[in-house]
């Protein structure tokens, strides 16, 4: 009978224990790849989140509209108004210039009970022909329609955003007179609808 030496199960011995310390070596360095990754991603998403839900600066002086549903920043010179709506309601945020019936330009929030029909109101900006775009509110991408119409006898550019949270549906609507964009009147209204804070 053909025996092992010693010395050969001792040489056995340390070459299996060498293939099973790299084996050992290389999945524990897979698995802490595959746990950095993820972590990494984890990282970067809770980064973009704070980043998004951050207060947006605003300049100093503007003043700030707040009640137990949302705060909003809009310009020392413009004023708020609430509205009374059936079913829900509606603040808009004007130059404090304009008289009571006036209107243009503005930044009106509505909010209504969510009854599941956003996609009815939608509908009605998409058969007016709006740009439709989605932009992004704390981390959610929500559906901008943009276009001209004629209120009042006016043209008029006007820009509405639907936010859904909870049980209601936020419209966000801003407007001034005249079909082509007014990059000034668009930088204000960003500003605003970037400081909404909805709760």
């Amino acid at each position: 009978m053909t025996g092992l030496s010693p010395d050969e199960i001792l040489l056995l011995m340390v070459n299996n224990w060498r293939k099973i310390l790299i084996i050992v070596f290389v999945a524990g360095v897979l698995v802490y790849g595959v746990i950095f990754y993820f972590w990494i991603q984890n990282a970067v998403v809770d980064s973009n989140t704070k980043k998004n839900n951050a207060d947006i600066p605003v300049a100093s002086d503007w003043e700030t509209y707040g009640s137990d549903l949302l705060k909003i920043d809009y310009p020392p010179d413009w004023k708020v108004e609430s509205i009374p709506v059936v079913g829900g309601s509606m603040i808009m945020i004007k130059p404090s210039s304009l008289g009571k019936e006036e209107y243009l330009p503005s930044f009106s929030l509505g909010i209504s009970k969510n009854n599941g029909d956003l996609a009815e109101r939608q509908q009605i900006f998409e058969q007016l022909n709006f740009q439709k775009e989605y932009i992004n509110y704390q981390g959610t991408q929500v559906p901008k329609f943009s276009g001209a119409v004629n209120l009042r006898g006016k043209k008029t550019r006007e820009s509405v955003i639907f936010i859904e949270k909870t049980n209601s549906i936020y419209l966000i609507k801003y407007q001034y007179e005249g079909e082509a964009l007014n990059p000034e009147l668009e930088e204000k209204f960003r500003q605003i609808f970037e400081s909404l804070k909805i709760y």
